[in-house]
């Protein structure tokens, strides 16, 4: 056995991983990358983890494919799923499959976990593998980017039962479960706005990807604020939240960026940011220490590191879009398509804002 207590720490991750999904046909490991991501490592602990498991008999690798779990038998009276989802690296999308997770496991559905990296083609790939071997339905958390490929129309056609979680795909007739993402900027805007603040920032995604979640989010902002205060009060820095070779330092390459947003906007007094850029707003405000006691920061989600937002002194909120409950609604209404031939919906799970530090 390896001794590396961050190569044990993995081992402990992948065992508890694999354990939730003892029953899934083929299911596939996260990459060395999203581990090595995922723990702030390099690749070499992760490397010696899996091969521990390897040797153990309880994964094989495919070159070019991934790693996967070895197959253990299936219930006769139990039937398959597929989530197809592009990572498993924040809290948000780690407690949408979580939920989503907890759901089947007390149904004895077989769950099985497809991760597409955020690749059209890879999730093309997996509806096609759903179709050809005897799944039931297809729980779809999109790629980033609103991406509709043959795959996509050839499940409508077939009218499978697919639930679009965490996002809409209006063009087609799936079921969807989400959040608000137009009214709960507007809200979590408002909210600052009635603790008194009148120049507050917005770090958010690019719109190279042409997300709809993206730009909900950006257009409930500017009408908010352009409404209120003027089109002179709107600021808005955009970064892209996927970079490739960010597995030791993740984030790292966001300081810059959020430090040039402050040195150009020196009025703000609050910041609203997604939860990827929360960790270089906070080194950020906490070195410089003329603005520690006057912005204060609000996250989209539960930030990754959640220790700079409860040491941060000044005042933190976080948009909860309760994700967990947006897993085990979707899960809830694939179940109920394939076994009560339930109608398409779509479903909007409510958000609330968590102050989480407030001085």
């Amino acid at each position: 056995m390896n001794s590396d207590p961050v190569s044990q720490k993995i081992k402990v991750y992948l065992n508890s991983l694999i354990e939730q999904n003892r029953f899934n046909l083929s299911f596939k490991l996260p990459s060395e990358n999203q581990l090595a991501h995922l723990f702030k490592s390099s690749r070499t602990p992760v490397q010696h983890a899996l091969a521990e498991l390897k040797e153990e008999g309880v994964i094989y690798r495919v070159h070019g494919k991934g790693t996967f779990v070895c197959n253990q038998p299936q219930s006769e009276d139990s039937f398959s799923v597929c989530l197809s989802i592009p990572h498993l690296n924040t809290r948000y999308i780690k407690k949408i499959a979580k939920g989503i997770q907890d759901y089947f496991n007390e149904k004895g559905v077989v769950l099985l976990i497809s991760i597409t990296n955020d690749d059209p083609e890879t999730e093309e790939n997996v509806i096609n593998y759903v179709l050809s071997n005897g799944f039931q339905g297809l729980i779809l958390y999109p790629i980033i980017s609103d991406t509709y490929h043959d795959g996509l129309f050839k499940l409508a056609l077939k009218k499978y039962p697919v639930v679009v979680v965490a996002r809409q795909l209006p063009k087609i007739n799936f079921s969807s479960v989400h959040s608000d993402n137009y009214g709960q900027l507007q809200n979590l805007t408002d909210y600052l706005v009635g603790k008194g603040h009148k120049y507050i920032g917005f770090i958010k995604e690019s719109n190279m990807y042409e997300n709809s979640v993206y730009e909900d989010r950006e257009r409930a902002y500017r009408e908010y604020i352009s409404q209120r205060f003027g089109e002179q009060s709107i600021h808005i820095l955009e970064v892209n939240p996927i970079q490739e070779n960010d597995d030791v330092f993740p984030n790292k390459w966001l300081d810059p960026l959020v430090a040039e947003f402050l040195v150009q906007n020196p009025d703000m007094t609050a910041i609203i940011t997604m939860s990827v850029a929360a960790g270089a707003v906070f080194r950020l405000l906490k070195k410089r220490s003329e603005l520690e006691n006057t912005i204060s920061v609000a996250i989209i989600d539960d930030p990754e590191d959640a220790e700079s937002a409860l040491e941060y002194k000044n005042d933190v909120v976080v948009l909860d879009q309760n994700p967990y409950q947006i897993g085990w609604e979707s899960a809830n209404q694939l179940y109920n398509q394939i076994c009560h031939n339930a109608l398409t919906q779509d479903i909007i799970i409510e958000n609330t804002i968590r102050v989480i530090n407030a001085m």
